[in-house]
């Protein structure tokens, strides 16, 4: 079995391959990164996390090539990681923790800040977004 960083290569080319596509469907690839929160209790400084220096490889992947990245560790740092996942056992959001990436994950996309976003011509069309996480899709309409 592969190791992630022996796997880290691969990671780029498939991120690559998605740029491309999207360019040519004239679409904004975006990452939003969820880190794998093992972790019990509260993460105390983002450094702490073990996949830190894998997490800031792909935003310089990002920055590089012009996709916008948003990396959610902050936003975990500090926070009871048990008040947002299913079980201690079980490292999955349970509602809550679903509910505070949906509204992060808002914020970024409606953030005009964002790298190469560019503003909607009519401010009245809901943003749609295919979302896939492990093997389950989930089609999100964003108000504005």
């Amino acid at each position: 079995r592969r190791t992630f960083d022996q796997a880290w290569p691969e990671v780029f080319q498939i991120l690559e391959d998605m740029r491309q596509v999207s360019a040519e469907r004239r679409a904004r690839l975006v990452v939003f990164n969820i880190p794998e929160f093992g972790w019990g209790g509260r993460l105390v400084k983002e450094a702490r996390y073990k996949n830190f220096l894998r997490d800031q490889a792909l935003a310089q992947w990002c920055a590089e090539h012009g996709v916008a990245y948003y990396d959610t560790l902050p936003v975990l740092t500090n926070i009871d990681i048990a008040t947002i996942r299913k079980s201690y056992s079980d490292v999955h959001f349970n509602s809550a923790g679903h509910a505070l990436m949906a509204a992060e994950l808002q914020k970024f996309l409606m953030n005009p800040s964002s790298p190469k976003k560019k503003q909607r011509k009519n401010p009245k069309k809901k943003l749609s977004i295919l979302f896939k996480y492990y093997h389950r899709y989930w089609y999100i309409k964003i108000p504005s």
